[in-house]
């Protein structure tokens, strides 16, 4: 019988207390050995534990999930894997040389309903358009708004709509972007058969917010109306992302790893060089 694994979480602010830390302790397959915060002896904790949830700022996230990885340890990371693309190869390349599990938490893509959503839309096939709108008014919402102040719904609720656009529409080849003045970004993608758009934003009026996701193409069209979620299903999400961790532990390949986080931050990236450059980027 394998030996519970040892997992501990980075991060002790608002979403840790309600959704990261409450998923652990209640999970069965794990031995939840703590969180810590900005001033505890990190390398102390990753001596106490054999996986690590992070639940911390992306650009903080880069470094200490490098670390944790070099150490040989388990990460399930936040979105986005990190603020730049080199920082989120390097650990996407760290993780495959140590042979970690790794994985990164699309809430959505953990949502029952959702990810049979998915997985149903993958098995059809046929799409060639998608649509995806997150309109948050989150900002508002928010006493200290951090990073996603400044990065914005891209960086922020961004990687959440990839990670249903990618695995059903396949690769990305050209990222278009505009931001308006009101901070909503419409990234238009090109992939390799398909196009798809998404409306991104943590500035919208609190009457004007809502989210909605849709397909089109030979399979017909397909529409989930919302892909919104209280505290609670963000748990139960979380304690089945901890579930697809632990599954990899020796035999370490998932599709939310973190060679797909980085795959988002490069899209990412390419949104933000298109509304600075005004022209649309491809990727390599």
């Amino acid at each position: 019988m394998r030996t519970a694994l040892r997992f501990g979480i980075v991060g002790t602010g608002s979403w840790s207390r309600h959704c990261h830390i409450p998923a652990a302790e209640a999970h069965d397959a794990v031995d939840f050995v703590g969180a810590i915060g900005r001033h505890d002896d990190f390398s102390a904790f990753l001596d106490s534990v054999d996986a690590v949830g992070f639940a911390v700022p992306p650009d903080t996230q880069a470094v200490l999930a490098l670390r944790a990885i070099e150490s040989g340890k388990h990460v399930l990371l936040d979105k986005p894997v990190a603020l730049d693309v080199a920082s989120a190869e390097i650990i996407a390349a760290a993780a495959a040389h140590e042979r970690v599990a790794t994985l990164v938490f699309l809430t959505r893509r953990f949502m029952p309903p959702i990810a049979a959503w998915i997985d149903d839309l993958v098995s059809t096939g046929g799409w060639s358009y998608g649509r995806i709108e997150i309109l948050a008014a989150a900002l508002a919402d928010m006493p200290n708004p951090g990073w996603r102040a400044e990065q914005g719904g891209l960086w922020d609720v961004g990687p959440h709509a990839l990670s249903l656009l990618l695995p059903v529409l396949g690769r990305v080849r050209w990222v278009s972007a505009v931001r308006d003045e009101n901070q909503l970004v419409t990234t238009t993608l090109q992939h390799d058969a398909a196009t798809s758009v998404m409306a991104t934003t943590l500035s919208a009026p609190a009457h004007g917010s809502g989210d909605s996701a849709m397909f089109s193409g030979s399979g017909g069209r397909s529409e989930l109306p919302s892909l919104s979620g209280d505290d609670g299903v963000a748990r139960h999400a979380y304690s089945r992302a901890i579930d697809a961790l632990v599954a990899q532990v020796g035999d370490p390949g998932h599709p939310c790893d973190a060679e797909f986080g980085a795959e988002i931050v490069r899209i990412l990236d390419a949104a933000e060089r298109s509304i600075a450059s005004g022209a649309a980027v491809q990727l390599r």
